[in-house]
């Protein structure tokens, strides 16, 4: 993006003017990207949840889930089978923020039950 020179002391107006312009493009396309960024973003804790429940799922009934992974076509961006979602989470886990949101939304004693 690259920002102006900042008009020296006793700049003309015009200066000013064309400096001050030039900030604002500036902070309009940043904003545009910003919120660009934003959007393709995941919804962490929506994301955790969705977790949360395909291990409950699974823990209700592993007979059914695992006769439902070996039937259902394996998906390489999917992740619904038991084992990508315990490797997805531990990617995840990686940030300990993101440890912390899964114990606080109560994910932590469903996956000490898998051990």
């Amino acid at each position: 993006i690259g920002l102006p020179e900042f008009p020296p002391k006793g700049a003309s107006p015009e200066t000013k003017s064309a400096f001050q312009e030039r900030m604002k493009e500036i902070w309009i396309q940043r904003q545009a990207e910003l919120q660009k960024l934003d959007e393709t973003m995941a919804d962490l804790p929506k994301l955790l949840l969705e977790r949360i429940k395909r291990m409950d799922a699974y823990l209700q009934n592993p007979l059914a889930e695992l006769s439902q992974e070996w039937q259902e076509p394996v998906d390489e961006n999917s992740v619904t089978h038991i084992v990508s979602v315990l490797q997805d989470l531990e990617h995840h886990f990686t940030d300990i923020d993101v440890a912390r949101d899964f114990h606080t939304l109560g994910g932590w004693a469903i996956l000490v039950s898998l051990l």
